[in-house]
This record gives C-alpha cells, sequence and structure tokens, in this order.
C-alpha cells in the first residue's frame, strides 16, 4: 500500500528501510517539539528487538517520543511489565530512554512499521499524557490524518528548517490527539474478517476478485466493499494487492523459486507485471532484492 517516493531503500539485516532525518546546523535554539526522523521499515527477521533503555543514551538527558505504526505483520510490545500486541492498524506511543522493548511477534512472518521520532520535552509531554487517556497502544486509521501526515514526511523534501520541522511535528502530535478522541471505541470488528482474510492466504494464487470475496463474506458486494474499508482503512484491491506482495517477498527471501514462479504462485498476471509491482511497492526489483537479501544474511549487519 505504501509507495515511497523520493528515498533509496536500503536492506539491514532485518529487511529493506526507508528512512529520513531531519537535522539543521543553522538550529539556533532547543524548541519544546521536534522532529528528528520517520522511516518505513519491512522487518522480516526473529531477532529484530529494539531496546528503550539504550535508545537515546547518546542524547544526554533529553526524552524521545515516539510513534510507530504497524502497518502490516504483527509485532510485540513490553511495556512496565505488561505485554502488548501491536497488530496491524495499531500504534504504540512510547518516549525514551525508557524500561521497554519491542520486537516481531514469534508467530508473524514479518513487521512492518511506520514510525516517526520527536525530539524536545513538548514532544514527550504530549505522549504520556495521550498515553494516559488512550494507552501505550491505539488503533489508527491507515487512511486517517496522522498516517497521512506521516507518510507525507517520508515522501517530501521538507521541512526546510529547524523551525519548519518543529511545525511539523506538532501538527502531528496534536493531529493523533485529535484522531483519538474521534476515534469511535464502539465500533467492532466485523465478524466476517476473519474468515475472508483467512480466504485470500489460502488462495493468494488465484484470482480474487471482490464479488467472490463478498459471497465468503455472506454479503453484497457494495456492503462488503465499504465494511471492510471501513475496518482495514484499505480498499479490497489495496489488500489483496499488498498481501501478495507480501508473499513474494517471503518466497524470495526464503525458497529456491524463480521469479516467474513466485509471481505466478502470488497470483500475478505475468512477470513484467509482478516485477513492476513488487520494484513499486519495495523500491527494488525482484532480483535486486533477492541478490541483496542473500549478501545480507551472509555477511550480517548492524542492528537498526
Amino acid at each position: 500500500m505504501l509507495n515511497i517516493k523520493n528515498l533509496c531503500c536500503f536492506i539491514d539485516s532485518y529487511g529493506p528501510m526507508w528512512t529520513r532525518c531531519f537535522t539543521y546546523p543553522e538550529k539556533v535554539c532547543d524548541l519544546p517539539v521536534g522532529l528528528n526522523s520517520v522511516g518505513l521499515h519491512y522487518v522480516s527477521h526473529p531477532e529484530y528487538c529494539c531496546d528503550g533503555r539504550s535508545r537515546g543514551k547518546n542524547r544526554g538527558s533529553d526524552e524521545r517520543a515516539l510513534i510507530q505504526y504497524t502497518v502490516s505483520g504483527t509485532g510485540v510490545l513490553e511495556f512496565e511489565g505488561r505485554r502488548y500486541e501491536i497488530p496491524c492498524g495499531h500504534a504504540m506511543l512510547l518516549t525514551f530512554p525508557k524500561n521497554h522493548r519491542y520486537f516481531q511477534a514469534e508467530n508473524a512472518r514479518h513487521w512492518e512499521v511506520l514510525w516517526a521520532c520527536f525530539a524536545g520535552e513538548g514532544s514527550a509531554a504530549v505522549i504520556r499524557a495521550l498515553r494516559g487517556r488512550f494507552g501505550v497502544v491505539v488503533p489508527l486509521r491507515f487512511d486517517g490524518e496522522t498516517l497521512c501526515l506521516m507518510r507525507e514526511l517520508l515522501e517530501r523534501e521538507f521541512p526546510a528548517s529547524f523551525w519548519e520541522a518543529s511545525a511539523a511535528g506538532y501538527r502531528l502530535l496534536t493531529t493523533l490527539g485529535k484522531e483519538l478522541e474521534q476515534h469511535d471505541e464502539n465500533c467492532p470488528r466485523p465478524k466476517f474478517l476473519d474468515a475472508v482474510l483467512d480466504f485470500c492466504r489460502s488462495h493468494a494464487g488465484e484470482p480474487l476478485p471482490v464479488e467472490r470475496l463478498a459471497e465468503v463474506a455472506g454479503l453484497s458486494r457494495w456492503h462488503f466493499s465499504r465494511e471492510f474499508k471501513r475496518a482495514l482503512g484499505c480498499s479490497v484491491p489495496q489488500y489483496v494487492t499488498e498481501m501478495r506482495l507480501r508473499r513474494a517477498y517471503q518466497l524470495l527471501q526464503n525458497s529456491g523459486f524463480s521469479i516467474k514462479e513466485v509471481g505466478t504462485m502470488c497470483g500475478f498476471e505475468g512477470t513484467a507485471y509482478f516485477i513492476r509491482c513488487f520494484a513499486k511497492r519495495f523500491g527494488v526489483t525482484p532480483g535486486t532484492f533477492r541478490a541483496a537479501s542473500a549478501a545480507a544474511a551472509s555477511s550480517g549487519g548492524a542492528e537498526k
């Protein structure tokens, strides 16, 4: 679903990553809210783990804040003696350095995350306040304003100065607060959703038109499409394409099938179309990705 523009993809030992850091040599003062970085990381290695006690130690006593959203897959957060799952459509609200850690769930093949990292005592204060009211793990819509702002910050070449970075960070935090307040906690997960998602996964190599999935759900095409998008924040075709690409990603890493065979197994009509879709989604062709993954696996890499 994410189409990251204007940035190169690099692959660490855990998976492909796109990131943008905001540093400004002309900075003349510390502001209550600062924007440090935004990024997207497709984690697909069970050893990935981020320890909140070590993050930010090299930056003095200043506290940092983090919004990290699960685009796909599942993560796990251990926070204040409790364990939380971070499924698709949910974000965790953290400050660091603190005693917490997060990692890819044991039963998940990957964990794709979109994050924004903030500086300034005002940023940490806002995150603590939102966490106290709404919890450390919160639901967010993929097509909501908060996620749209995060994607724009990652894709576009701005802010141009640390003043603008502060304004962008403040807008992102206040938008998050507004969206959480507006969230309807009485909107339950549709009963048909698990059956439809299981059907998609088990028939990934076959055509999956909306009409067929609506039959699985036992709903009309129009009602099914509306409820599906309301629940997941994306259309049925968007979800199906993303699901196929995630499966292709795993096969390219962990199997000896040719690129043509992987495309066919994942339901893409023609190798050229598969290559275009994969390159648009991940920023590299399947062949380049497979070669880079093999090289990273053999040589290892530094932790994010």
